[in-house]
């Protein structure tokens, strides 16, 4: 038809490959049923379109399903036009000449329809019509675009406006002229119709029998809106609202691929059955495209019935009946043929002292199974509704009614009868058939049981019924008027009458009783305190007790040992007895046991034990434990409990206890012996015997020795004194060292000290003080006096001592910078070093001059002569870095080192002077120089970042599209194409196009070739330019718009559920970048909408 411009895939998988990419996340397919035509009778007619995301999609899926009134279509056609091809046809062009047009409107249409035109190939066919306030056919249907842009040109504004008459002239002329198979009429107004003659609707039903499409395209706001989207969905056509130039243009230019594509619209066809003259509901429904499913539906009515019509018969089947049971009643449908069974209402009369309506049910061979029929009684009546069709063939069940014949004393019968159907839809005529029903008195036995129907176990019952019947047949096979049971269960007779009927009995339940389990509130053996009691009973109550003590009572109060039980008998009189239980009587017995005699020294104790076998013990003194320890006199005893709570108390014991002797030594104040003296010490008198430290027994004890003494004296009973001491001193010697021999240090003077304490000193060198200072050497003693004794020191010999200390290095004393030497200051006790260190060990790094003074043990001071240390400066490389530091993944940068060593190593184990890096890290190279020292560069911190992704180019028709990234540049036949650093690009002219797209790091990838043909004229140029990225972003999104002319627009950002997160309104300006954080949202598909009031774009962006 006409030249296009967008690229066309050359078949079904590419535009399925094309929705996979270019499809939003959660896209749903979108079946859209437009209008069912039944013209053409029996064949009905399915116009639909099926879109995916909505892009039209031409496809037969596997699972497209067609339906009529819910019943399933088998055998049907669809035809879909080929999008991949260039569809011709034949147009006619309804121009809007009326007043309101006068002006800029005017120009507009005109340049939108010429430009319509101008795109038309050689077999396309067009026809120009202008009205204002009538219709007038400028040029009739031709392929001359020349001719048809001159009758364009003609158009003129003036007068008013009969849309309707020029819409009516359309049709009549593509009717009569249109030779091409796509023929469509577009209508374009700028308001209201206010001077036709034509009916609209008479109009539309036109264009709707010759398969004509309307496209209304209305430019600015007051228009028929309802009444162009109407037409435009009952011919299949589009309605395109416009209020700018721009807007024009564009909707030419989309209805233009809209009749190329065939008007994107799909027919089905299939054949019907019934002429009924009713309405039919059609349903489609698709299942396996676009990640979907999707339905529609839409109604056509069918003619008028005609001739006669096949018949149904419905019957209703005789049967017998039992009064007091319920009983079943067939529905079925005879015919020979077969069809569908439309919705209807049956009603169905019966007669109340016969028969109860309860139920109906469907058998699995009923076309109604499966199906919703409702069954609705009142009073003597049901009525049956079925509210959807169903497919039936030849004689089959419908359903079945269920009924109870109510009790009654003598036979009858009773009529069951149709009283009415009707169906709105159809091509059978009902019939019914209707039934009766025999209802029978049956007998009735009763079972009667010869007691309580309870069973203990062991026992028997006996169950009867009533006699005068020709025969009985029990449950458990006996023929008798009566059985005995031994065991529970359901029992039931049936009986037959002189008649032959039969009748069962209700069913009589003998059910099992155990027999009772008493048990005691006690058991074993119950131990009593002599005097006490204790009550025995049943957990349980029962209806009678019977105690082995005799008494008949519940419980019993029990006080005297034996053995006891009880019988007893529950409700339903069976019996059982209980454990025995058995009563003792407990008496404790307490005894006191000491560990020694009652009677002992004051200090001294005696334990009383009252045994063991008791829970508890309460002693006279207040204690609670098995065993005391006694130490006053008096007397003493215990009350015991045992495990049974009974108690007992002890006898009385008496504990005496003595007083022991005091010991006091007597002495002469103060006690101080002088070197050969002796002292006498008395022990006093009035003892049994004295006990001296020393191991003596007797009273006085003679010491000539210092020391303490100590003494214990024992009275006649035996009793010991706590141990006295005396304490008796003695005059030391003085001592002057504990060394025979000192040394005098070269220029010093020794101190020798006597010591403290004594009256007088006389040193062998004439001195009489305590302490003397000795300057030469020689021999030296003192002799003290102290309370009339006189003692003598040891002599001691003062010799001279030189010291010269020496320091001694753990290494040599010249070394590199980083490295130490350890200087040792010799085994004395002191050290003070020239850096101030007080120890004997020194580390040295820094160079200089170190001296050390220390002290020996002797106290003299020596001081070492001093040491040179020495410290080589390390060496310092260079290394020159021929590159950036930041590289893209592949590329290299030279390391190399700079200057003369001896050698050297990078890190990386390399030992050349040039290193070539191509990964991410840390670098540096270590020297040594002549004299072994090292150094190493400052580290060179190499970064390589990733490549992008190889793009992908999709292309939508004459715009290409790379994938996303920070840059683009796009190539034509290898060579960079100027400008062109979008992410889509705008193809004019054919070529081998591909694009290289840049990271934000400025690395690069490039996509593959993509060959594309241009074989139409190019687009008008766009009106905006928009630019969203990165996409997908990890939070933060640019939009950036370009516009050739300054004006407003408003970004809104949503998430899938339609909740807006983001709105913002740009002031009017050529460029404009807004950033939209998205870093709080979570990760999905986001959709960005920007709106202007002359252009809109809608895109999705991916929230990593």
């Amino acid at each position: 038809m006409f030249m296009v411009y967008v690229f066309k895939p050359r078949n079904i998988l590419t535009v399925i490959a094309l929705l996979v990419l270019l499809s939003p996340l959660h896209a749903q397919p979108d079946l859209s049923v437009h209008r069912v035509r039944a013209d053409n009778w029996p064949t009905v007619e399915v116009y639909y379109s099926l879109r995916c995301n909505g892009i039209f999609l031409p496809t037969h899926a596997q699972q497209f399903q067609v339906s009529e009134d819910g019943i399933p279509v088998q055998n049907f056609t669809r035809d879909c036009p080929d999008t991949t091809a260039i569809g011709v046809g034949s147009v006619a062009l309804v121009l809007d000449g009326s007043a309101s047009t006068a002006g800029n409107l005017n120009q507009w249409i005109r340049s939108a329809a010429s430009g319509f035109i101008q795109n038309m190939y050689a077999a396309d066919q067009a026809a120009v019509l202008h009205y204002n306030a009538t219709a007038t056919l400028f040029q009739q249907m031709t392929s001359d675009v020349t001719t048809l842009i001159n009758a364009v040109n003609q158009l003129q504004a003036g007068g008013q406006s009969a849309t309707w008459d020029a819409l009516a002239l359309g049709v009549q002329h593509v009717i009569a002229t249109g030779q091409r198979p796509y023929r469509a009429v577009i209508l374009v107004l700028d308001g209201f119709d206010n001077a036709s003659s034509s009916n609209l609707n008479t109009t539309v039903q036109l264009a709707r029998q010759h398969n004509i499409h309307i496209i209304p395209i209305s430019v600015g706001g007051s228009v028929p809106a309802m009444d162009l989207d109407l037409m435009a969905s009952q011919t299949g056509g589009e309605y395109y609202m416009t209020t700018t130039e721009a807007q024009l243009h564009q909707a030419f230019l989309d209805a233009y691929h809209f009749i190329a594509d065939g008007f994107r619209e799909c027919v089905l066809r299939y054949d019907a059955s019934c002429a009924d003259g009713v309405s039919h509901g059609v349903r489609l429904a698709v299942q396996g495209v676009c990640n979907g499913s999707d339905e529609d539906m839409r109604h056509y009515t069918a003619p008028p019935r005609t001739g006669t019509r096949d018949s149904l018969l419905f019957t209703l089947g005789s049967v017998q009946a039992l009064a007091g049971r319920p009983f079943e009643v067939p529905l079925a449908m005879m015919t020979a043929t077969s069809g569908t069974l439309h919705p209807f209402i049956m009603d169905i009369a019966f007669f109340n002292a016969c028969m109860v309506f309860d139920s109906i049910s469907i058998p699995a061979a009923s076309p109604l199974s499966g199906r919703q029929i409702a069954a609705i009684p009142s009073g003597t009546r049901v009525q049956l509704r079925l509210d959807s069709a169903v497919r039936f063939t030849g004689p089959t069940p419908m359903l079945t009614l269920h009924f109870t014949a109510p009790p009654r004393q003598d036979s009858t019968n009773c009529p069951l009868t149709f009283t009415g159907f009707s169906s709105q839809a159809g091509c059978f005529d009902a019939q019914h058939r209707s039934a009766g029903v025999a209802v029978a008195v049956p007998p009735e036995p009763v079972i009667t049981p010869s007691g309580i129907a309870y069973l203990c176990a062991g026992d028997s019952l006996m169950l009867s019924t009533s006699s005068g019947f020709d025969s009985y047949d029990w449950s458990t096979g006996s023929r008798d008027t009566s059985i005995t049971v031994h065991a529970p269960g359901n029992y039931s007779v049936t009986v037959m009458d002189y008649a032959g009927r039969f009748g069962t009995s209700p069913v009589t339940v003998v059910q099992a009783r155990p027999r009772p389990q008493p048990r005691l509130n006690h058991s074993g053996i119950i131990t009593l305190c002599r005097g006490g009691s204790v009550v025995l009973r049943t957990t349980e109550s029962y209806a009678q007790y019977t105690w082995s003590s005799g008494l008949g009572i519940s419980a019993i109060d029990v006080s005297q040992p034996g053995s006891y039980y009880v019988r007893v008998t529950d409700a339903y009189g069976c019996t059982a007895y209980s454990d025995t239980v058995v009563v003792v009587i407990s008496d404790p017995v307490v005894r006191l046991r000491l560990s020694s005699v009652p009677v002992f020294c004051e200090g001294d104790s005696v334990e009383i034990d009252a045994g063991e076998g008791f829970t508890n013990y309460r002693w006279s003194t207040g204690e609670s434990t098995r065993r005391i320890v006694a130490r006053a006199s008096g007397q003493y005893h215990v009350r015991v409990g045992n495990a049974f709570g009974c108690e007992a108390r002890s006898d009385t014991v008496l504990i005496t206890v003595r007083p022991r002797p005091v010991a006091n030594i007597a002495g002469p104040a103060p006690a101080r012996l002088c070197p050969g003296d002796t002292i006498t010490l008395d022990g006093g008198a009035g003892f049994a015997s004295w006990e001296w430290s020393t191991g003596s027994g007797g009273r006085f004890l003679r010491v000539s020795a210092p020391g303490t003494y100590g003494l214990r004296v024992f009275d006649g009973n035996g009793c010991a004194s706590m141990p006295d001491s005396f304490a008796v001193t003695g005059i030391p010697r003085p001592q002057l060292g504990q060394q025979d021999t000192m040394a005098l240090c070269e220029g010093g003077i020794l101190r020798l000290d006597a010591g403290d304490g004594y009256d007088s000193y006389q040193w062998s060198n004439g001195a009489s003080t305590r302490q003397v200072a000795i300057s030469d050497t020689g021999r030296y003693f003192v002799r003290v006096a102290s309370g009339g004794c006189q003692l003598y020191s040891d002599t001691v010999l003062v010799l001279r001592r030189t010291f010269l200390p020496v320091i001694t290095a753990s290494g040599p004393l010249t070394f590199c910078e980083g490295d130490s030497v350890v200087l040792d200051g010799g085994d004395h006790v002191s050290w003070t070093w020239s850096t101030g260190a007080r120890t004997r060990y020194l580390t040295v790094r820094a160079e200089g001059s170190y001296a050390v003074s220390v002290e020996d043990v002797h106290g003299c001071v020596g001081h070492a002569a001093p040491v040179d240390v020495h410290v080589r400066t390390n060496p310092a490389p260079m290394v020159r870095r021929i590159g950036n530091s930041s590289i893209c993944e592949g590329d290299t940068v030279l390391l190399a080192l700079e200057g003369d060593y001896a050698d050297w190593e990078w890190s990386g184990g390399e030992r050349t002077r040039e290193i070539h890096v191509t990964r991410a890290g840390s670098y540096h190279v270590t020297v040594w120089d002549e004299n072994g020292c090292q150094g190493s560069s400052v580290p060179e911190v190499i970064t390589v970042y990733p490549l992008p992704s190889v793009p992908i180019i999709t292309r939508d028709g004459d715009t290409l599209r790379a994938d996303a990234a920070q840059a683009y540049q796009w190539m034509r036949d290898g060579v960079d194409i100027p400008g062109a650093v979008q992410q889509t690009l705008l193809v004019r002219e054919s070529g081998a196009y591909s694009v290289r797209v840049y990271s934000e790091h400025g690395c690069t990838a490039v996509s593959a070739v993509l060959q594309v043909t241009i074989t139409s004229l190019p687009h008008a140029a766009r009106a905006f330019d928009l630019r969203v990225y990165p996409d997908p972003t990890p939070g933060l999104l640019h939009v950036a718009v370009e516009q050739p002319a300054p004006e407003a627009w408003e970004l809104r950002v949503t998430n899938i559920l339609g909740q807006e997160l983001f709105q913002h309104r740009a002031a009017p300006a050529l460029r404009t970048v807004l950033t939209v954080d998205l870093a709080t949202q979570p990760p999905g598909l986001y959709i960005l909408s920007v709106q202007a009031s002359s252009w809109q774009e809608v895109r999705r962006v991916v929230k990593q």
